[in-house]
């Protein structure tokens, strides 16, 4: 086919050219317009900018560029950005949901005339794990699961921590979709599909046991899965295409064969035609085996961000091979609801071992105490697992607590009756757990475990009709140096963390200068249906100085409650609350309370500033304070800082190692660190709008290369936001920079059965980065936990210019308009920055009335620069700088 036919081109009519992916196109004794297409196909949902070459009597912004296929094959964005030259114009050509070959088509709007026709192809094959595709999203695509809620879930005394973090509170949809190959595909006789198709219904949810089943028994009936079986669908590629192999450290004889990142987005745009998808579901994709079985899919899960006809999603995903139980010594529902609770946020508990005290060849590892450390047998979570998903009211848990902010407290000597964990719903005066709160974040947690008669879980207990004692703590960093739940360390009799009745836990504390401080449970008296558990221990004489992790709330997803920046801008306007004023005096604000019994004396706190990241390690300090926090109180701490130009920055702020000036410890360095990532932009609109940038940065904290997965997602249907990267496989130590957009698109909304009200315009849109990461020490890795993640805000507004700004001896006035018809804004505030002649900066705030402004210099001002900070539906814009 000659290059005029492909095309589509009249040959009378066009000469047209299209070599090394650049397509131009000539109507005979017109001008020219040619395009530089990517030779490779595009990943469905990424982007790719087309440069765009205009030769004389054509004018780009007379040019209209559509894909006449629609959504399915993609779409335009008219936005530019800061890098766009209109020497050399470039489109962004964004790709759609359904792999295929399609066309661009370039008009001139002048006459309705088409005037060039370039293909290009969308594919889900994507083998590079070192960099993913890049992706775009529209309408509102809700954030994974598994985003913590709440720093801790609570924190005052007397408030259990942990309740309803990873809220798993309804029912889930779980889509499970039987893919193959081009190396194995699943079998043509339908009576063999369909066993296969029945077998995982009745696994997923129909039979008894099965994964629905065992969630329902494990919530008390406050979670349900509801599954469906799709497919067998086909992906085009071979096995290699989508799965990788890599040695078993442990069995040199196995290769462990894992997804693909892109191995999800392929199975989703294949299953696309079946499935209506939707937000808060898990896709679960099966494969055939190959060669007999000895080439499978480890089972795995993670999360993925999937473009499909109804939108963006961001599912938890599963991979597991179809013929499990012939490859594994266990039923597909055991296993299936261990990956289930990755979908949910939950991580491993089995690695990184941790060893007993004594003796130390055992290990404190949760095992076949929470489905999550070992899943042969179907073990219930524990009780932490269990509150932070929500199932567990907040008074079903006794509250102590180690530090109870009362000096020289009397001892603590108290009985609980502790109903099975696996019943629900205590009596009067029972109780479902014990929390001993040793610091904010960090606490012990007593249950009760006993095999019940028609239940289906916990039927493989190591010991039955026993309180088990574990060690919790919240919001662990990466690298995690300990699963976040582990059983409580032998005591020296060697009783365990394991109790029958007449066994007991001890914890001495000779430290503690009001010692004994001794800590000890006993297990008392245990029957089928309650067993006693008596607390006793010596209130904790300690300071504790501490500053609460992110998230301060829903809505700030990524801010400490505990960080606050300040500066004039957002002195005049409260919507640019915490955001760093680049260039400005910023006074960075942190509240550190005391949860001791002693006063904390000569606190110091360190402040720093880090490149906005979703997982970074490098700091640069910005200053640091010294102050007292007396017992059960609160101080803030201060440090000034200028953020240089050239990018966005996030907050950290840590709490140096304390002990008081007699020697004693803090509490626990494990509540030391808060950080906020958080910034703001606002896409201007005028001829075309504008696409606002920003980098993100992400490290690797491991000595081992690993993976990283970012998924995005934004809360106004009116806005489309960019990621460069959506994963990237990362050295030891290694930093890599990633892109990220954003615009104003009123027309990116997609379809859907309710149309969003224009009055949505208004509001900001909520982005937030949400990154996850495999640890390279598990053997093999088959889930991304939670790293970090980065918030960003973005509205829309008119863009603005100064029409004029001037001084005299004593005063700045100055003229705002908007660029695209020069009328007043009649709002806003203006920031005059005045830089002394001592030189220190001043700030002054003076209103803006009909786009006028007028405020006094002092006496001894040197230069002054104007700063319009906008109304709701404004733009922000600079003045230029005036010298004495």
């Amino acid at each position: 086919m000659d290059a005029r036919a492909r095309s589509g081109f009249a040959p009378c009519a066009w000469t047209v050219l299209l070599a090394a992916g650049f397509a131009s196109g000539v109507l005979q004794g017109c001008a020219t317009v040619g395009l530089q297409m990517p030779e490779a196909p595009l990943f469905a949902g990424s982007y790719a900018r087309i440069p765009v070459t205009v030769g004389a009597g054509v004018a780009f912004d007379d040019l209209e560029f559509v894909v006449p296929a629609g959504p399915q094959a993609g779409q335009v964005s008219p936005s530019r950005d800061a890098s766009f030259d209109p020497a050399r114009p470039e489109l962004m050509l964004l790709a759609g949901y359904q792999p295929g070959s399609y066309r661009l088509q370039v008009f001139d709007t002048n006459t309705s005339a088409l005037m060039l026709e370039a293909p290009f192809d969308v594919s889900t094959t994507w083998t590079d794990e070192a960099a993913g595709p890049s992706l775009w999203i529209a309408g509102v695509v809700e954030k994974p699961t598994g985003v913590p809620g709440a720093a801790w879930g609570g924190g005052p005394a007397g408030v259990p921590q942990n309740i309803d973090v990873l809220s798993a509170i309804g029912s889930r949809q779980l889509d499970i979709v039987l893919v193959d190959t081009a190396s194995q595909r699943y079998p043509g006789d339908a009576a063999a599909v369909a066993a296969i198709r029945d077998h995982w219904l009745d696994e997923a949810q129909d039979a008894s046991p099965s994964a629905a089943a065992f969630f329902d028994e494990v919530s008390y009936g406050k979670f349900q899965i509801t599954a469906s079986v799709f497919g067998p669908v086909q992906l085009p590629g071979p096995w290699e295409d989508y799965f990788y192999d890599t040695p078993h450290s442990g069995d040199p004889e196995l290769t462990i064969w894992k997804p693909r990142a892109s191995f999800y987005p392929a199975c989703a745009a294949a299953a696309d035609g079946l499935i209506q998808f939707g937000s808060g579901r898990s896709l679960a994709c099966v494969t055939p085996s190959l060669d007999s079985g000895a080439v499978f899919a480890w089972p795995s899960a993670n999360g993925a961000s999937i473009t499909t006809a109804e939108g963006t999603f961001n599912p938890g995903t599963i991979s597991m091979p179809a013929d499990f139980e012939l490859l594994q010594s266990k039923q597909v529902h055991e296993t299936l609801s261990h990956e289930l609770g990755h979908n949910l946020g939950l991580p491993d508990l089995y690695t990184p071992k941790v060893p007993m005290f004594n003796p130390p060849t055992q290990v404190r590892n949760l095992d076949t105490w929470d489905l999550m450390g070992q899943d042969a047998g179907l073990p219930h979570f524990s009780i932490a697992n269990r509150m932070m998903l929500g199932w567990i009211d907040a008074a079903w848990v006794e509250p102590f607590n180690f530090a109870a902010n009362v000096p020289n407290a009397p001892p603590v000597d108290r009985t609980v009756t502790l109903r099975p964990a696996q019943l629900g719903a205590p009596s009067a005066g029972a109780r479902l757990a014990a929390e001993v709160r040793v610091a904010n974040g960090w606490n012990y947690y007593f249950e009760y475990r006993s095999k019940q008669g028609g239940q289906f879980g916990d039927q493989g207990l190591p010991l039955d009709r026993r309180i088990v004692g574990t060690d919790v703590l919240s919001n662990s960093a990466m690298p995690i140096e300990r699963p976040d739940i582990l059983l409580l360390d032998n005591d020296p009799d060697g009783d365990g963390s394991v109790l029958g009745s007449g066994q007991n836990y001890r914890e001495p504390d000779v430290s503690d200068p009001f010692y004994p401080t001794d800590f000890r449970a006993d297990a008392g008296p245990i029957a089928a249906g309650s067993a006693q558990l008596r607390v006793r221990y010596g209130t904790s004489s300690r300071p504790d100085p501490y500053i609460r992790p992110w998230p301060a709330s829903p809505e700030a997803q990524w801010q400490s409650p505990d960080i606050e920046v300040m500066n004039a801008r957002n002195a005049a306007d409260p919507a640019w609350k915490n955001v760093p004023w680049i260039g400005h005096t910023n006074t960075v604000v942190a509240t550190v309370h005391n949860g001791g019994t002693l006063n904390a004396e000569q606190v110091k706190i360190e402040f720093f500033a880090k490149p906005f990241n979703i997982g970074f390690d490098a700091e640069f300090p910005i200053g640091s304070d010294v102050e007292d926090i007396p017992v059960n109180g609160s101080t803030q701490f201060e440090s000034t800082w200028v953020p240089p130009f050239g990018g966005h920055w996030c907050i950290k702020v840590r709490i140096a190692p304390y002990q008081t000036a007699t020697g004693v410890k803090e509490t626990s360095e494990k509540n030391n660190l808060a950080q906020s990532n958080y910034t703001k932009f606002i896409s201007a609109t005028a001829s075309a709008p504008s696409r606002e940038t920003a980098i993100l940065q992400v490290q690797n904290p491991f000595a081992q290369r690993t993976r990283v997965l970012i998924q995005p997602s934004q809360t106004n249907p009116f806005y489309r936001t960019y990621l460069e990267h959506r994963w990237l496989t990362l050295d030891p130590g290694e930093i890599r920079k990633i892109g990220v957009m954003f615009e104003f698109a009123p027309d990116a909304a997609p379809p859907g059965p309710v149309a969003p009200h224009p009055a949505d315009a208004r509001r900001p849109n909520d982005v937030q980065f949400v990154s996850f990461i495999e640890d390279p020490r598990d053997d093999p890795p088959h889930h991304a936990r939670l790293y970090s993640g980065a918030q960003v805000q973005v509205v829309t507004g008119r863009a603005t210019r100064f029409e004029s700004f001037a001084t005299s001896d004593r005063a700045a006035a100055g003229r705002v308009v908007t660029v695209d018809n020069g009328q007043p804004p009649p709002g806003g505030q203006a920031v005059l920055a005045i830089g002394k002649v001592a030189g220190d900066m001043q700030y002054r705030i003076v209103p803006v009335v009909d786009g006028s402004f007028s405020g006094a210099l002092p006496d001894d001002w040197w230069t002054v620069t104007g700063h319009y900070v906008p109304m709701e539906g404004y733009d922000e814009s600079r003045s230029e700088t005036i010298g004495r």
